[in-house]
């Protein structure tokens, strides 16, 4: 509509007067890639209908794998990156989870064996919408420590890790987190070996949902 020359005042209207129940984040940051003036009108639809999802209750963990491999494409028909995806997922969770913290993660040491000490760290509290995205997409990149991160997170009830697995660590357990779940937004069915966290392979923006009903 913006290319056919919609009057922008129109289609701002439109947007703000939808409810979008149940629309997943991914459809309004493709609409505010192609439509940007459009940004502030997307993004306060998409947090309506994020707020139409059923709730997670408890104190909810969600680790972001920043390294360098997930940039890449989360298939090979696809030109959606892992990171980018991963960063669609967390929006909606940051929405339906009572109480959230989102951290970030690469490896704690550089390709020379030096101690890396911004290799974990945790967002902003108040950071949501697309601005999340923007911050998950800036996040310092490097390789991939799994099984430190997962380590270094706080205790809480649901631990959700976004990441493709391609890990120089083995992961330990956690039983100190009731609810575990690590979903490989890539396309590999082969990841790092460990049984006591629920896998779920590849990238479904239908992923929380899942989580809901599952729980419920």
């Amino acid at each position: 509509m913006v290319e056919a020359g919609v009057d922008l005042s129109l289609i701002r209207s439109a947007i703000e007067g939808h409810s979008f129940n149940r629309v997943l984040p991914f459809r309004f940051l493709k609409a505010d890639e192609h439509a940007p003036s459009l940004g502030d009108a997307l993004e306060s639809a998409m947090l309506r209908g994020a707020s139409s999802f059923p709730k997670l209750d408890g104190t909810t963990a969600l680790l972001i794998d920043t390294s360098g491999s997930m940039t890449s494409a989360i298939s090979g028909k696809s030109e959606l990156s892992r990171l980018e995806a991963a960063a669609a997922l967390a929006i909606l969770a940051r929405e339906v989870c009572a109480s959230c913290r989102i951290f970030w993660f690469h490896s704690n040491s550089s390709w020379w064996g030096r101690s890396n000490e911004n290799w974990f760290g945790e967002f902003s509290s108040s950071v949501r919408g697309f601005a999340l995205r923007t911050a998950v997409l800036g996040a310092p990149s490097g390789g991939t420590d799994l099984g430190g991160a997962i380590a270094k997170v706080p205790k809480c009830d649901r631990l959700i890790v976004f990441t493709d697995e391609q890990s120089h660590s083995s992961v330990g357990e956690r039983p100190d987190i009731p609810l575990r779940y690590i979903a490989n937004v890539a396309s590999y069915h082969n990841g790092v070996g460990y049984g006591h966290f629920t896998h779920i392979h590849g990238f479904s923006e239908q992923l929380i949902p899942w989580i809901t009903t599952v729980e419920d």
